[in-house]
């Protein structure tokens, strides 16, 4: 997927005061969903679809795909691409703080940098669960949900998360996989919950 000619044919530029970063390294999206493990069975939840660069990926894969995206010009673009009668994918238009999530198995998503703590927060205290979640975070981020007691990182963000949930980095990302290319580094972790663990 050529992400930058459909950004700059479409006049849409990234906000980066919302996080906004789109992938154009069409690897880090395949990896995803392999890290994801996703399967036709799979029904996904997919948080900050953007241009559909995960989408795709997902489409080729699972049984049902929720994309999720608040920008209305993103939406639009991603209803051309994925609202015929043989696509899996149904778009959501609108803030994932605010609606109500559908049923999903896993959800995979390169999310917006700027509500990360608030999306995390939602998945892991879903009342459904999340069973199995592979986002894309800034780095550093994802080391405080990864951090060690008494570590400088380890904070309420790792006792939540890691009481939550089995967590793992799994990738550093580069910041060339991004248009624009974000400040800092991404990495990509893994989430699979902890009550479904004990359960198994």
């Amino acid at each position: 997927m050529d992400v930058k000619t459909i950004l700059i044919e479409r006049g849409i530029r990234a906000t980066r005061s919302l996080g906004q970063y789109f992938l154009i390294d069409d690897r880090v999206p395949s990896r995803m969903v392999e890290y994801a493990g996703v399967e036709r069975g799979d029904v996904v939840l997919e948080i900050g679809a953007g241009v559909g660069s995960v989408t795709e990926e997902l489409e080729r894969r699972a049984k049902k795909v929720y994309a999720v995206e608040k920008d209305r010009e993103l939406c639009a673009l991603l209803r051309e691409r994925y609202d015929g009668k043989k696509s899996i994918t149904e778009v959501i238009e609108g803030d994932i703080m605010k609606i109500e999530l559908p049923k999903f198995d896993k959800v995979v998503a390169s999310i917006p940098f700027s509500i990360s703590s608030a999306i995390t927060y939602k998945l892991l205290l879903h009342n459904e669960g999340f069973g199995l979640a592979v986002l894309l975070y800034q780095k550093e981020f994802a080391q405080k949900m990864t951090a060690k007691p008494r570590s400088k990182l380890y904070g309420r963000l790792s006792v939540i998360s890691q009481a939550l949930a089995e967590i793992e980095i799994l990738e550093i990302v580069h910041r060339d996989a991004f248009y624009p290319p974000p400040p800092v580094k991404t990495a990509i972790e893994g989430e699979r919950e902890e009550s479904r663990i004990n359960r198994g």
